[in-house]
């Protein structure tokens, strides 16, 4: 009996219950995609999304899942822009859908922008980084060629001029605005315009050359 019930602990450490397998909680401010929702998370969404298929028992997305959750922290104020999220493809409701989204391996993050539809398996990131930095660069970038529909949350990205300036001063009476200096280079300007609406001011981007 004592061997037996010790072969079983040994199999629930390797097979942990189904409800407990996935890497994410609501509390990591990743959205926990399923059958029951994806098709409403994803599809017609006015909101971007930022995905990652992963299967619980891989070693990669182990490691990874640590800046994944970082990563939603650090975006969590993009809301409700860009939202991240993630889906376990080795719960077996989950295997269907991450075969429709064409998944061939762990962990894969995808781009869905907003008003996504039906039929459409995301933009895929190939070679992403573990860095927290460069995975908010990389979403920036996908907002930044969002195109239309563009998300309704999500302020414009592109710099200013001067003549949108003035304009600005001569039609409008607000108590704060913030300007930002940058070179071409530089996301500062355009990650703190993703969460502008939470900030409650009024923001305007001027790019420098990279000479300056």
């Amino acid at each position: 009996m004592t061997a037996t019930a010790a072969f079983f602990f040994c199999l629930c450490l390797t097979f942990p219950p189904a409800a407990e397998a996935g890497l994410y909680t609501a509390s990591d401010q990743v959205v926990l995609l399923s059958e029951q929702n994806v098709g409403s998370v994803l599809v017609n969404s006015s909101v971007a999304m930022v995905v990652e298929f992963y299967a619980s028992w891989c070693g990669h997305c182990m490691v990874f899942s640590p800046t994944y959750k970082k990563l939603a922290r650090d975006t969590k104020e993009w809301k409700p822009a860009v939202n991240i999220a993630a889906i376990d493809c080795a719960a077996e409701d989950n295997k269907q859908i991450c075969r429709d989204y064409e998944i061939t391996g762990y962990p894969s993050i995808k781009f869905f922008h907003a008003y996504s539809k039906a039929d459409s398996s995301g933009v895929t990131y190939r070679g992403f980084s573990h860095d927290v930095r460069e995975l908010r660069h990389r979403i920036i970038d996908s907002l930044e060629s969002h195109g239309e529909p563009w998300p309704p949350a999500c302020p414009p990205l592109e710099p200013t001029s001067e003549a949108e300036i003035n304009n600005f001063f001569e039609t409008n009476t607000v108590q704060h605005l913030a300007l930002i200096f940058e070179d071409k280079k530089s996301y500062i300007g355009r990650e703190v315009s993703a969460c502008v609406e939470i900030l409650l001011c009024c923001l305007f981007i001027f790019e420098l050359p990279l000479s300056q």
